[in-house]
């Protein structure tokens, strides 16, 4: 699936902390009154934004490492994997973890289901 499609299926509370988290300054919300509008104006603003090293770079510094491993993991292999797979080949089978750190990235627009 492709960036924008998620982001717009996103939540606004989780749209909000993937800004807050990679530090990306707030759209302009002029004439939108309603939480869908306030979600879709913000789903456009960081699409193109979580594209570009200048947000990526210092929001990737701030991981952990076991994240940094993953998001090195899944980009060496085209960054789509399902998920048994993945576990088995980075978390030795186990899928519990994997969906702990899964659930981390995701909640900060690093990795997506």
């Amino acid at each position: 699936m492709k960036l924008k499609t998620i982001l717009r299926e996103l939540p606004l509370e989780q749209l909000e902390t993937v800004r807050a988290r990679w530090n990306i300054h707030e759209p302009d919300y002029d004439g939108v009154a309603d939480g869908d509008g306030r979600r879709d104006r913000l789903a456009e603003h960081l699409y193109p934004r979580l594209q570009m090293a200048q947000y990526f770079l210092p929001a990737f510094e701030h991981l952990k490492d076991d994240e940094k491993d993953l998001i090195y993991f899944l980009a060496i292999h085209g960054g789509d994997l399902p998920a048994d797979e993945l576990a088995e080949r980075q978390f030795d089978g186990d899928e519990k973890r994997l969906d702990e750190l899964v659930g981390r990235l995701s909640d900060i627009g690093f990795v997506f289901v």
